[in-house]
């Protein structure tokens, strides 16, 4: 018989931010363990992207705690960092990088390596095949977001 599934958990409570001189939002909390969803919704302006920052350990709340199976996020450091990802609205890809280096650099940050060769063999399934030295501006919509599937290839 194998092992009990873990339960982790995400934990806020508490929480409230502040941009400027106004509070965007106060007293805001929840729990959820694997396979829980969270639905944000409001306004423009309310704070649904801070709350999720926040969650990510992106963003320090004003006030109250977050905490990963009862540990605060601050206590966590990196680790907590490995077991979360966030995708915001914006793509996050920077047009600035060559793709090849937009892959090594998302390894890196994840806590891979990504030797030359390594990312040569993992672009493909994103649909950029020898695409590593092309400025990733001239990528399409697909590949530019993450978690967005590759682009159909053309039938010969």
């Amino acid at each position: 018989m194998s092992a009990p599934f873990a339960r982790s958990l995400l934990r806020a409570s508490g929480l409230q931010c502040v941009r400027g001189d106004r509070r965007v939002f106060d007293g805001i909390g929840f729990d959820l363990s694997n396979g829980c969803l969270l639905r944000v919704s409001g306004a423009n302006g309310s704070g649904k992207t801070s709350l999720l920052r926040m969650a990510c350990g992106l963003l320090q709340p004003a006030a109250g705690i977050i905490q990963w199976n009862g540990c605060t996020l601050g206590e966590l450091g990196d680790d907590y960092g490995s077991s979360v990802a966030y995708i915001g609205h914006l793509n996050a890809v920077k047009d600035e990088l060559r793709v090849g280096e937009t892959f090594r650099l998302g390894a890196r940050l994840s806590g891979a390596s990504a030797p030359e060769e390594s990312v040569a063999a993992a672009l493909p399934a994103f649909g950029c095949g020898g695409l590593e030295h092309l400025p990733s501006r001239f990528l399409s919509r697909g590949p530019r977001r993450p978690g967005a599937p590759a682009p159909p290839r053309p039938r010969a």
